[in-house]
């Protein structure tokens, strides 16, 4: 938290300079290449000068303008994407980094690509005689990143970096797919530039429409978020429910039964119940989710009450239970008063994850009144997990968006329940029914992958399906388990021993 108020008080200077020169650049290029566009003729028929058959000179044009197009929207993009995500490192604010911005932006959107559509365009007489130059010319639009990228790179490299996260992820997906694509531009290059392998201008140019589609088809698949980036949801926690709609299709009963067991792990849980809410008590169900073991629990209990800190899944909560009473608040911090509640229902909620853990059962203990009834299904860690192991669930819970991403151990999540005055009385072990769950959903990727890369983003869809794949292993080598505990609470009444 230090670090994220440092970089938001040190942001509001350098990174308007920045952008200020980003925009100039951006503007002044959208003007060059709006006015090189409308002489495509001209260009093919520069290229078709040097030999190249008109087909290849077409889709060499078409190619080279969609680089060029690219080099500006990236630019463009950037202050997009850096608004969307809050991502404003401190070594961007510095003076070498905005003039190096500036500078980097004028060379890679304007000079190199307009140095060689000047020197195509009417008979390309500059290129005819010199293949390496008309090379070089050619794949600078791509190659002009890698110089620029080693300066990142040399800036950013993890073990510089080690406590930003951000710039880690960025140096490892974005860099170095970067470098390897200047790596390849400079091997095509040397051997344009060697005399025994007897190149012209239509294998050069060849060469660039390969380079050019997959640079570009990989990055906009790989980085669509990047180039379209919109801004977060409004809601508490944006990053989890951007996969909302996600979940809705791989969960197999669906989002509103976002736990893992789905309708059938409700209806149990349930029917643990010894009915005290229906007798006059209030229930709780604390992290509710968008509602689906509520709507059962109003099936049983009068109008339950229902808390999560997502304003969006308590609207979707009310469509399906018209009657409950719904709460937006932190289940660490709930506007309740002390002992309300007779019955408390918790399914995986993630509230309890990492620090605050112990609040949120505090919280829970002060809500509950005497006799109150506990019963909560989650998933723990075993004593099988590694640290290795941990560390990279912790990684994989955070790119998904968890709020907390420290999966408790069983024995440390019992002894906090029992810390603040709970009883335990039964404990089920259900990983059987986790494991098949993960099973299924990853089944049901499986069957809907094609439609899913196509309705959503592909970096989303392709996280999640890791994020299956990872949680299918965690509970099948026994790292993780599934538990279904009921509690009781039992509030000690002082004894009057009268005088």
């Amino acid at each position: 938290m230090k670090q994220e108020r440092s970089n938001a008080a040190a942001s509001p200077q350098g990174t308007g300079n920045r952008r200020r020169y980003d925009e100039v650049v951006s503007f002044v290029a959208a003007i060059v290449f709006g006015t090189a566009l409308p002489e495509y003729g001209s260009f093919t028929a520069g290229l078709e000068s040097l030999g190249i058959g008109p087909a290849w000179a077409r889709a060499g044009g078409v190619v080279f303008f969609c680089v060029f197009f690219r080099n500006i929207h990236g630019l463009i993009a950037y202050d997009i994407w850096a608004d969307a995500r809050s991502y404003n490192p401190p070594f961007e604010q510095t003076a070498r980094a905005v003039a190096g911005n500036f500078l980097f932006g004028l060379v890679a959107v304007l000079l190199t690509p307009y140095f060689f559509f000047g020197g195509v365009k009417d008979d390309g007489s500059m290129f005819k005689d010199n293949l390496v130059v008309f090379a070089l010319a050619l794949f600078a639009p791509l190659a002009v990143y890698v110089v620029w990228d080693l300066y990142w790179y040399a800036r950013l490299r993890p073990s510089r970096r080690k406590e930003d996260a951000e710039l880690r992820k960025f140096t490892e997906d974005w860099l170095y797919q970067d470098l390897i694509l200047g790596l390849v531009c400079a091997i095509a290059v040397i051997l344009f530039a060697t005399p025994r392998w007897q190149v012209d201008h239509s294998t050069i140019l060849f060469v660039f429409i390969v380079a050019g589609v997959s640079v570009l088809g990989w990055d906009y698949l790989t980085h669509v978020n990047y180039y379209f980036a919109v801004p977060p949801a409004q809601d508490l926690l944006p990053r989890f429910y951007e996969y909302g709609q996600i979940w809705d299709r791989i969960l197999p009963d669906g989002l509103h039964f976002c736990h893992w067991g789905g309708r059938h792990a409700s209806e149990e849980l349930v029917g643990e119940l010894d009915g005290s809410a229906g007798k006059g008590g209030l229930a709780l169900e604390v992290c509710c989710g968008h509602g689906g073991t509520c709507s059962l629990l109003a099936d049983a209990i009068q109008k339950p009450v229902a808390v999560d800190i997502s304003l969006m899944a308590l609207r979707d909560v009310l469509t399906r239970v018209p009657d409950a009473r719904v709460v937006c608040a932190d289940a660490g911090e709930m506007p309740f008063l002390d002992g309300q509640f007779s019955t408390l229902v918790m399914q995986d909620g993630d509230a309890w994850f990492g620090d605050g853990a112990e609040t949120v059962f505090g919280e829970c203990a002060r809500v509950a009144a005497d006799r109150c009834q506990f019963v909560m299904q989650t998933y723990v860690a075993t004593e099988r997990m590694t640290e290795e192991i941990e560390k990279e669930t912790s990684k994989r819970l955070r790119g998904l968006g968890y709020r907390g991403a420290t999966t408790p151990k069983r024995a440390k999540l019992l002894g906090l329940l029992e810390g603040v005055g709970f009883n335990i009385e039964t404990e089920r072990n259900v990983r059987d029914m986790y494991l098949e769950d993960a099973k299924r959903m990853l089944q049901r990727y499986r069957e809907s992958w094609y439609r899913l890369h196509w309705d959503f983003l592909w970096e989303e869809v392709s996280d999640l399906r890791a994020w299956l794949i990872w949680s299918a292993h965690l509970f099948e080598h026994g790292y993780w388990t599934g538990v279904v505990v009921t509690a009781r609470r039992e509030i000690a009444v002082p004894i009057s021993t009268g005088t």
